[in-house]
């Protein structure tokens, strides 16, 4: 009785040990140089942090992933920002005017009482958090005269990338990395619960010509496979699939990180 009670307690322990990754990602933001605000979206506060290069009207947005929205795939966690903070460690080797878009409810040392883990669960995609992204970004948008947008989605952050990009004039380039551009054949590939109530790149129509689509993927990537990803792809515009060898998920952005700013800057 007495071993079940404590697997219980550590089970909760670790659940709520999760609410310290939005200080965690702080501190890392902080270390990185970057400067951290809030700016207002649709109903929802979000985080953001940003470099500290001018902007002369260019703007590079880094979307990051999922985070962690399950413990052990049984248990919500009560914060959902990443542990891993892979688009932070891409941004620090950004030399243009950058800044991460928090998510809502992602980035909060306190949760606002509006933030329900739906949010980050089934509809982590939703119109709400969708559209919430859209009116903060627009807002930063008209705030800074940004005339050009690069947006950059690691895995769910892909996601989101196709999602807002039809509706922001100023974005030109759309890249993902590992990006989830279709959530529906994604969960059923894995045997996930359905994204209920969450918008599916997939089923969009394709983003206008002049947004050039650089969509990386690694060749050992056993959770956005090539398969989920290429029919997407094929059905868009101006869109170009690149595989990089001996990488998977989360190996190796880092590593290609400068290359791959340099491959988007040059293919104009």
């Amino acid at each position: 009785m007495f071993q079940n009670a404590f697997k219980v307690s550590l089970i909760l322990l670790l659940v709520t040990g999760c609410s310290t990754a939005s200080s965690s990602f702080a501190i890392k933001a902080s270390q990185s140089g970057f400067k951290t605000t809030q700016i207002q979206g649709l109903n929802y506060q979000h985080t953001l942090y940003k470099n500290k290069s001018p902007h002369n009207g260019i703007l590079h947005v880094y979307l990051g992933g999922d985070g962690t929205p399950w413990f052990k795939g049984r248990y919500i966690t009560r914060d959902p920002t990443p542990l891993k903070p892979v688009m932070l460690d891409l941004m620090k080797l950004d030399k243009s005017a950058a800044l991460y878009l928090g998510r809502p409810c992602y980035h909060q040392q306190k949760m606002p009482l509006n933030c329900d883990n739906s949010l980050w669960t089934s509809k982590r995609y939703s119109p709400a958090v969708v559209n919430s992204m859209l009116n903060a970004l627009k807002r930063y948008i008209k705030q800074y005269n940004i005339r050009h947008i690069s947006l950059f989605g690691f895995s769910g952050g892909g996601t989101l990338a196709m999602l807002l990009a039809p509706q922001i004039k100023e974005v030109d380039v759309v890249v993902t990395l590992a990006g989830n551009l279709d959530t529906h054949a994604w969960t059923t590939h894995h045997g996930y619960s359905p994204l209920s109530g969450s918008l599916n790149p997939a089923l969009h129509s394709a983003l206008r010509s002049r947004i050039r689509q650089f969509h990386y993927l690694g060749d050992n990537d056993k959770n956005i496979t090539i398969k989920l990803v290429k029919p997407v792809i094929e059905r868009q515009q101006n869109a170009r699939l690149i595989i990089l060898k001996q990488a998977d998920h989360h190996c190796c952005w880092v590593k290609n990180w400068k290359e791959i700013l340099n491959s988007v800057a040059l293919d104009r």
